[in-house]
């Protein structure tokens, strides 16, 4: 999990310096200054305004905080997946939990494109054969996640799924779901990145990325319990 926990703090990090770069640029504007970036914003030679910018970069902020989520939640299912594969677990190897969800991966893999009777015939013997043989199971969470779709109600199914049970010190229900919106409102177009958050302050966006990383924090503390104590595993056998 090395590899996963160094990206997961350097965009924490990015987080930081970017929270460190508006307050910046909000502190120039509210106290003045001679610096070259406070002099190109109120330069007649431009369109630029103060709001305008600042307004643009907590909305890019926000995209920032879903990005960690999302990284989070997919490399923490990854590196729980990594585990099962590496101990050559099969079906009756691993908990009830984890035999439904790669049921439900390996059945909607013969759903897509409206598969027809010979392709799920086809994925029904593959199920049994690898069942049968003992084949080492595989899942992604590419299959197990979907993509701009995480808020609070998504992130309580999908660990719950897994048997996973996490903290609820820093959950915020609405924070996370703030989040989701605005990420796909701007990933939509239907809100420009000068209005998404015009309403919000800088301070504000730093107080809830300070809860949202905190949660994160204990959400893989949660998950490296899960996997340390091998819940993963079918306790029957």
């Amino acid at each position: 999990m090395s590899d996963f926990i160094n990206t997961y703090n350097n965009r924490k990090h990015e987080i930081q310096n970017f929270i460190i770069f508006m307050e910046y640029i909000e502190n120039t504007e509210v106290n003045g200054s001679d610096s070259k970036l406070h002099g190109f914003i109120h330069s007649p030679d431009n369109d630029l305004t103060y709001q305008s910018l600042i307004n643009t970069l907590k909305s890019n902020f926000s995209l920032m905080l879903y990005n960690i989520l999302e990284y989070t939640v997919s490399g923490l299912l990854d590196e729980l997946y990594t585990e099962i594969s590496i101990n050559n677990l099969s079906y009756i190897d691993v908990s009830e939990r984890i035999q439904t969800i790669w049921h439900k991966v390996k059945l909607n893999d013969a759903n897509k494109n409206s598969a027809g009777f010979d392709t799920l015939l086809a994925k029904s013997k593959y199920i049994l054969d690898s069942v049968i043989n003992k084949n080492t199971i595989t899942l992604n969470s590419r299959d197990t996640i979907t993509g701009g779709n995480l808020d609070d109600k998504a992130l309580i199914k999908i660990f719950d799924s897994h048997g996973i049970a996490f903290t609820k010190n820093n959950f915020r229900s609405d924070i996370l779901g703030n989040i989701k919106t605005t990420r796909n409102d701007l990933a939509h177009g239907s809100v420009s990145f000068a209005d998404a958050l015009e309403s919000s302050s800088i301070s504000d966006l730093k107080e809830k990325s300070k809860i949202m990383i905190n949660f994160l924090d204990d959400l893989i503390q949660s998950v490296k319990l899960y996997t340390n104590d091998k819940k993963y595993k079918n306790i029957e056998i």
